[in-house]
């Protein structure tokens, strides 16, 4: 008995010498430490992780003395900063791989293998799907009432010749096994769909979904083992879309947001796009009205422009009014999961804890580069000018191409044409009807200052019949197939103007960090260096 509790005791004191040895500082710089765990988590992080052992050294150095400044400086008490760390924190609680979904939703997204089997003795039937996808509620209110089931093949066939020329709204066919993704999330019963059915409206995450089931086939099954990993991700991806589509719909029931549209659309249109500002909007305009614990509250257009300057990442436009609402309902689901997660515990868990740390940090580190590095980098004209005289190799190009373009609205919608286009699909039958709608023909002669940039370099890249990625223009994506082209031709100091800048702004940045640094080093020595000795010791 006397033996095992000293075993128990050597046990737990090994432990605690773990725990001081995995916390032992490696660095220190004036207030700045950097301990061995928030190292080894730092190595994780895919901005770091690509660096060799020899990159990472150097970058935490320069970091920690940055670091130490922003620390004597009292980084913590700005308002801007303070204001970034809680839009930070509330995307960490609730995104996918957030906080939230990794301790609620993650363990829970299992298969059995009962569901395995019974989703791969449906997958012998394929089933070729028409579907229209209207965006958002007001479009389907300008061609019916949501309440009203489109059930027949004749309805369906005549709201599809209705929107047939709104480019707002897609129109695509697709053939599809079980469960039917990503449709069948929406549907109350897979096992029974029959050719003929129209089901809808179905309000997804992406929209109105209205669907005619018009044809089927048999098609042979590959062996279960070979088939199972599929079907699996398809369920999964099944259950996951199904939580974050409940989860959204208990949100925006229990937040019950009225949204004012007028004023939405007001600012929308005042969006300027150049400076990323709203001038002349009242910044006291109400545009929506919600719950959160049990009080009222008003969404002016001060908390949108708040939101659209410190939400790590959003989608949409600015100027788009359907666009901005999506973002509202974005920011209700952030602050909703964000106090989930709070009652959760996430501001007493370890893990959390490092993030945020890590997060802060790279928040400060930013603010002294704006503060101490951007206000003075300048490029004259003439450098510009001088560079591009120089380098006159690096600005050679094509004489003459011909090329097809097709022009989306989004990113998604140009990826969706480019598959079925590489796909080979009968696309007189089954392509997007935006890639109809939007397709040109276009004959390009350099040298030119009328034609974009990336269109040029997209075109540089490829042979004839190869389709890009899609290429940004203006707000719209384009694909761009290369029918022919041939010469060579320089591209003219207007286009490359502004790549010629931003490659002289970079080369300058590095000089004013470099003499930061420098400075730095001078103020806040280095007390504690044992990056070097972690590396060994881990070896």
């Amino acid at each position: 008995m006397k033996s095992g509790f000293i075993i128990l005791s050597l046990l737990i004191l090994l432990g605690a010498a773990c725990d001081r040895k995995h916390d032992k500082v490696l660095l220190q710089i004036g207030s700045y430490t950097l301990t061995a765990n928030e190292y080894e988590s730092i190595k994780k992080n895919e901005k770091y992780s690509q660096l060799s052992t020899e990159q990472l050294h150097e970058r935490l150095l320069e970091e920690g003395l940055i670091l130490a400044y922003a620390l004597d400086h009292q980084y913590d008490t700005i308002k801007q900063i303070a204001k970034q760390l809680e839009y930070i924190q509330r995307f960490y609680a609730s995104t996918v791989e957030g906080y939230v979904w990794n301790r609620k939703v993650k363990p829970h997204l299992k298969v059995s293998e009962e569901a395995l089997q019974k989703a791969y003795k449906r997958r012998n039937v394929g089933y070729d799907i028409e579907v229209i996808l209207i965006p958002t509620r007001e479009m389907l209110l300008e061609y019916l009432d949501p309440e009203v089931k489109v059930n027949t093949v004749e309805g369906f066939n005549r709201l599809k010749e209705e929107v047939d020329a709104d480019e707002r709204i897609k129109n695509y066919t697709y053939t599809s096994h079980y469960p039917f993704n990503p449709m069948g999330i929406y549907l109350e019963n897979l096992a029974q769909l029959n050719i003929g059915d129209v089901i809808g409206p179905l309000e997804t995450l992406n929209g109105f979904f209205i669907v005619h089931i018009s044809d089927s086939k048999r098609t042979p099954l590959r062996p279960y083992e070979q088939e199972k990993s599929v079907i699996e991700q398809d369920l999964l991806f099944g259950l996951k879309e199904k939580y974050i589509w409940e989860s959204q719909q208990r949100i925006f029931e229990e937040a019950n947001p009225i949204m004012h549209e007028q004023a939405i659309v007001d600012m929308a249109a005042m969006f300027d796009p150049d400076n990323k500002n709203w001038p002349g909007v009242d910044p006291e305009s109400v545009l929506m009205e919600y719950r959160f614990e049990g009080e009222n509250i008003p969404y002016t257009a001060s908390n949108f422009m708040e939101f659209a300057r410190h939400q790590p990442v959003f989608k949409g436009l600015l100027s788009n009014h359907n666009d901005m609402k999506k973002m509202m309902g974005s920011f209700l689901i952030g602050k909703y999961l964000l106090q989930e997660a709070k009652d959760m515990g996430m501001e007493g868990d370890e893990e959390y804890l490092q993030w945020i740390k890590n997060r802060t940090n790279g928040v400060f580190v930013h603010h002294f580069k704006r503060k101490k590095i951007l206000p003075e980098l300048k490029v004259s004209d003439d450098e510009l000018k001088a560079y591009y005289d120089s380098n006159s190799e690096k600005f050679q190009c094509f004489g003459e191409a011909k090329i097809k373009v097709y022009k989306h609205a989004d990113y998604q919608q140009a990826m969706e044409s480019r598959q079925l286009l590489q796909e080979q699909i009968q696309f007189d039958k089954k392509r997007t009807k935006e890639s109809i709608a939007e397709l040109e023909i276009i004959e390009i002669e350099m040298p030119n200052e009328h034609y974009s940039v990336p269109i040029i370099e997209a075109v540089i890249k490829q042979s004839s019949g190869e389709l890009s990625m899609p290429v940004k223009v203006g707000e719209s994506f384009w694909l761009v197939k290369l029918l022919s082209k041939s010469g060579t031709s320089t591209i003219p100091f207007q286009l490359v103007q502004h790549q010629i800048q931003n490659n002289l702004l970079k080369e300058k940045e590095s000089k004013i960090r470099g003499q930061q640094i420098t400075l730095l080093k001078e103020t806040y020595p280095i007390s504690i260096n044992l990056l070097e000795s972690q590396v060994a010791t881990l070896k």
